[in-house]
């Protein structure tokens, strides 16, 4: 029953997350292809097929301008072919059509005029720059739409926690601090007193903050510290120690909790459940500064 199980849960996360896959896939390629088949309309070259998928056709229809719109068997990309081209990628180009004989004859003034290597390399060159252009503009709606719509995810500017011995620490920072304002700037997000404190080397700052429905003022030079880099470049940035709630702590790093010693990440773990919503002291082997 377990290898039933095993692969009932593989069927269905290759259903859920290929066909997701595919579907994106295929609604960028079509954006993208638009871009090109949209812009050398506009230019006067005939386009041949439109086709999201690579292989053989499985449907189809021919519009009145005769272009082939098409889904083909290998949802892995698309092509927009234009009139002359030798294969979908425009490699090359020939020059000779076949005819409704079957005979091939070299293309006739209009048919050149309507073909894409006789185009001017300015228009060449919109009709290529046109598909990740149309790209650009689509990630920016999409943007846009969603945090219209949506909202910015961010995170609230509250003290989830005060790392000892840290600047924040010793400024007097309490955890549930509500951070109001910066240097007499309004904050909204915890990712604003990030980038701040982060950039804010030598200076001090002044904190506005609401603790108990009171606002207390507290002012606060940021640590220096230094990292280096895989590369062994050093580079230095401003540290106060204030732990947002938006970031994580790794339970296999707890070593003590409230002064008492975990022997295990289960043990930490419930003893975390046990006192949720009380503030609680944490000891690591490691925090990640942020």
């Amino acid at each position: 029953m377990q290898v039933f199980d095993t692969l009932n849960q593989f069927a269905h996360g290759t259903w859920i997350y290929g066909g997701t896959f595919v579907l994106v896939l295929s609604i960028l390629v079509f954006v993208h292809e638009f871009g090109h088949y949209y812009i050398a309309r506009i230019c006067g070259v005939k386009i041949e097929s439109f086709s999201i998928g690579f292989g053989k056709e499985l449907f189809g229809y021919t519009d009145k301008h005769g272009t082939r719109w098409k889904f083909s068997m290998v949802p892995l990309g698309g092509y927009v072919k234009m009139f002359g081209d030798i294969d979908p990628a425009s490699a090359g180009h020939t020059t000779e059509v076949a005819d409704e004989s079957g005979q091939v004859r070299q293309h006739t003034a209009a048919e050149r005029k309507g073909a894409f290597y006789s185009q001017p390399v300015s228009r060449r060159a919109a009709i290529v720059f046109a598909g990740p252009g149309i790209n650009f503009l689509f990630a920016i709606l999409v943007l846009w739409g969603l945090y219209v719509f949506m909202g910015q995810p961010s995170t609230a500017p509250m003290v989830a926690a005060v790392i000892a011995d840290a600047a924040g620490d010793k400024a007097g920072f309490h955890p549930h601090d509500e951070i109001v304002s910066i240097d007499g700037k309004p904050v909204r997000r915890f990712e604003e007193v990030r980038r701040t404190v982060t950039l804010g080397l030598d200076l001090e700052r002044t904190f506005e903050v609401k603790r108990d429905g009171k606002i207390v003022t507290i002012k606060v030079r940021p640590d220096r510290l230094t990292e280096e880099d895989r590369f062994g470049f050093s580079n230095s940035r401003g540290f106060l120690g204030l732990v947002g709630p938006g970031n994580g702590i790794d339970v296999t790093k707890i070593i003590e909790v409230n002064g008492v010693k975990m022997e295990s990440p289960e043990k930490a773990r419930e003893f975390l459940t046990k006192n949720m919503g009380k503030d609680t002291v944490l000891t690591l082997d490691r925090l990640e500064k942020t």
